[in-house]
């Protein structure tokens, strides 16, 4: 199969590949700014980097944090630009507020955290790799285990929110459940397993 040697317009005027300046060392989750600034988990590099629109990188600081960020993971921005970064071997996600110098532990006790999703107002949805469930935290209240009602979730990989708080699991499945995409409803419940133009529908209409 040919490489493709070019790329339409709308996915980015910058020049593709992205390569970081001093080298990736197994990059894993991304989230973009709404000024189109990505952020990039640079897992073995223990760091997040930040690549700027003109193609300026830097770390991201998390100035106090302690400990040191290690082996991130997941990345994900709410709607006042709060930074979310999960740590698979910490058990926790860090928030770095907008504007502010220090990162925050605000959530420890997962389990191999992952995947992370954030929505406007803040809401929170992790994946935990470690024991196959989702953990969310709702306008800043508590953190707890996901309802997902009679669906039981084989290896959840990803998670994202639709403009609905309905919250988006893409699980790879095991022996003995399959692989799918399900869609919760915001509070909790079984889910509804979507067919993949189903689960482009669904989050276009939303």
């Amino acid at each position: 199969m040919q490489a493709q040697s070019s790329y339409p317009k709308f996915v980015s005027t910058a020049e593709i590949p992205i390569t970081s300046s001093d080298g990736f060392n197994q990059p894993q989750g991304m989230a973009v700014a709404l000024d189109k600034t990505l952020y990039v988990a640079d897992t073995g590099n223990n760091r997040v980097l930040k690549i700027a629109p003109d193609g300026s990188q830097s770390t991201v600081n998390f100035g106090s944090l302690r400990p040191a960020l290690s082996n991130p993971v997941g990345v994900a921005l709410d709607g006042n630009g709060n930074l979310y970064v999960t740590e698979t071997t910490a058990n926790r996600l860090i928030k770095l507020p907008e504007g502010a110098a220090n990162g925050l532990s605000i959530i420890t006790g997962l389990n191999q955290p992952t995947a992370v999703a954030a929505d406007v107002a803040g809401n929170l949805a992790i994946v935990n790799a470690g024991n196959g469930t989702i953990t969310a935290r709702r306008y800043g209240g508590p953190a707890h285990i996901f309802d997902t009602g009679s669906t039981v979730l084989g290896a959840p990989a990803g998670v994202a929110f639709d403009a609905k708080g309905s919250i988006y699991v893409a699980d790879a499945g095991n022996s003995e459940h399959p692989a799918a995409v399900y869609r919760f409803p915001p509070l909790g419940g079984t889910g509804t397993s979507l067919t993949l133009p189903d689960t482009i529908y669904s989050i276009w209409r939303a």
